[in-house]
């Protein structure tokens, strides 16, 4: 939006500035017409918005950068779990929620105490392992100020062995804030360890508990209040 208004300001003072003096008719083809260009007044460098243009611009492709590394990392996993799907393993879709902390070292987290996250996950089991594409939305925000919402997809593989299961998770969350601005975080991590209870023959239930961290090196300020808690509801298909 921002890079809109900056290419309409353009337009405008292009508009204001540039002012067609006159037209002739080419005496080797009347078809053809020539426009004589007024400038008025000459335009100064303070006067072009291409400035903010371009810091704008380099904003937007910061941003954009970023969503298309996770989504390049999701595409890969995705097509890594459609292999173990098409191999004949089986696949679940589960809806759930997960209960968030005020983290004492990850600090950039816009998670406060008490928020939760809503979401949806699909997951493809094999017999040892499964991996999990989730998404979820967090409708309130309070670790951060002036956010409104937040959205988190999120990849795990998780080793299973029984109704036991833990392992590994990458994520980034979304936050949109009042004003409508809106940016991704760099990509993070997540341990998870759960429990995985079969429900007759198609239904599930899962009891996980995640320690999110921003990268390997900070697993050595490990804090047992900043464990969140959350669990899914699954159907076998």
């Amino acid at each position: 939006i921002l890079l809109q208004e900056r290419v309409a300001a353009i337009l405008k003072w292009g508009t204001r500035h540039f002012k067609i003096a006159a037209t002739f008719s080419s005496p080797l083809s009347p078809s053809l017409r020539y426009s004589v260009v007024k400038i008025s007044p000459l335009p100064t460098a303070a006067s072009l918005p291409l400035k903010k243009l371009a810091r704008d611009g380099f904003t937007l492709i910061i941003r954009g950068m970023k969503t298309l590394k996770f989504l390049y990392l999701a595409g890969v996993l995705f097509a890594v779990c459609a292999g173990f799907a098409v191999a004949g393993s089986t696949q679940v879709f589960d809806v759930g929620a997960r209960y968030h902390k005020q983290h004492s070292e990850f600090v950039g987290l816009p998670y406060g105490d008490g928020d939760w996250t809503y979401g949806a996950a699909y997951e493809i089991h094999d017999e040892n392992a499964l991996f999990q594409l989730a998404c979820g939305f967090t409708p309130e925000m309070t670790g951060k100020d002036n956010i409104d919402y937040g959205i988190t997809p999120e990849l795990n593989l998780l080793a299973k062995d029984g109704i036991y299961q833990g392992g590994v998770g990458i994520l980034s969350t979304y936050t949109r804030d009042a004003e409508g601005e809106g940016d991704w975080m760099d990509m993070y991590w997540q341990l998870v360890l759960g429990l995985n209870f079969p429900l007759g023959k198609n239904l599930s239930i899962q009891a996980n508990a995640y320690y999110v961290f921003e990268s390997w090196d900070a697993l050595s300020s490990f804090k047992f209040d900043d464990i969140e808690f959350g669990g899914y509801l699954g159907y076998k298909f």
